[in-house]
């Protein structure tokens, strides 16, 4: 994907990339982000989004009324969507995505270099290995019994389990991702299931 000069009308419409596009460009060269970004409860970006009014409704009429030179859509979106922006004339750039905490810089980099930030890509991905390094120092200091268990929920129910960015997070703060125990508990004992 090549542009004569960085675009300047940029739509997110998952809130993964929402979050990484805040960081990397001026606020200003966001044409829309996803429907989640101001959620609290869900967007990490939420705080940082509050100046980006304009949500981008996922299908083709919305998303060519916001005039778009450049759509961010993660490689789990089906084709058939990605088809009908590109047959409608609209740059459609598919970043890998983020599904486990090693994933994250992958995703950054290749935002970064679709938007034309490469600079700014790497400044977040040390910005981000700093905190997780600071992280990992403290949880290198507990004993195992200060170590917490956990188990996240987000409104549609619990989630977790080995294998998924969630799990990999809790890891990696020293909490025990208490998912797959909870779900044999409501498979064996379902009346004293937490969910």
């Amino acid at each position: 994907m090549s542009f004569e000069s960085k675009p300047q009308k940029i739509i997110s419409l998952y809130v993964y990339g929402d979050e990484v596009l805040l960081g990397l460009v001026d606020h200003k060269r966001i044409a829309g982000l996803s429907k989640w970004v101001h959620d609290e409860d869900l967007a990490m970006g939420a705080k940082e989004a509050k100046d980006v009014t304009k949500i981008a409704e996922s299908n083709p009429e919305a998303i060519l009324a916001l005039k778009p030179d450049l759509v961010l859509l993660p490689d789990s979106t089906k084709p058939e969507q990605i088809s009908s922006l590109e047959n409608v004339g609209i740059k459609v750039f598919v970043y890998p995505a983020a599904s486990r905490l090693s994933n994250i810089p992958k995703t950054i980099k290749a935002i970064g270099g679709a938007v034309g930030e490469t600079e700014q890509a790497e400044k977040l991905i040390a910005e981000m290995q700093k905190k997780i390094s600071a992280v990992e120092a403290k949880v290198k200091k507990m004993q195992p019994e200060d170590r917490k268990k956990g188990l996240l929920f987000l409104r549609f129910g619990a989630i977790g389990g080995k294998g998924i960015i969630f799990n990999d997070i809790m890891n990696a703060a020293g909490v025990e991702d208490c998912y797959e125990a909870a779900r044999l508990q409501l498979r064996t004992n379902p009346e004293r299931a937490v969910f």
